[in-house]
Order: C-alpha cells, then structure tokens, then sequence
C-alpha cells in the first residue's frame, strides 16, 4: 500500500509539471520581449519587462518548488 501511495504522489508531480506550462511559457515570452526593448534602447519598457518578469519568475517557483 505504501508504494502505491508513493507512486501516485510521483504521478501528482508529474501532472502539475505537465499541466501548467504557461507559467513556463509565459517567462520565456517575457524573456524575450526584454531582450527585445534592451537591443531598441526602449529602457522604460524593460524596466516594466523586467518587474513583470521577476513577478512571473516568483510565481513559477511558488507554483513547482514549494
């Protein structure tokens, strides 16, 4: 019975990484849309880019790594 229950959190583990990767996507999006407003010199932009991107980042770790 036990190793059932082990297996079944590993499949839990495995569905949450798996179902939700938005999260993920949604940093690498914002990655590349800094990189983007660094090289046109857009600054405001990505100091907006970069808040939103820590915001994203603490948001992947609170969701995957608690």
């Amino acid at each position: 019975m036990n190793n059932n229950i082990s297996s079944m959190d590993q499949a839990e583990g495995l569905r949450r990484l798996v179902k939700s990767p938005t999260g993920l996507d949604k940093l690498k999006a914002l990655q590349v849309e800094l990189r983007s407003a660094i090289i046109a010199g857009k600054y405001k932009d990505a100091d907006r880019l970069m808040a939103l991107l820590d915001k994203a980042q603490k948001e992947l770790e609170e969701k995957h790594w608690r």
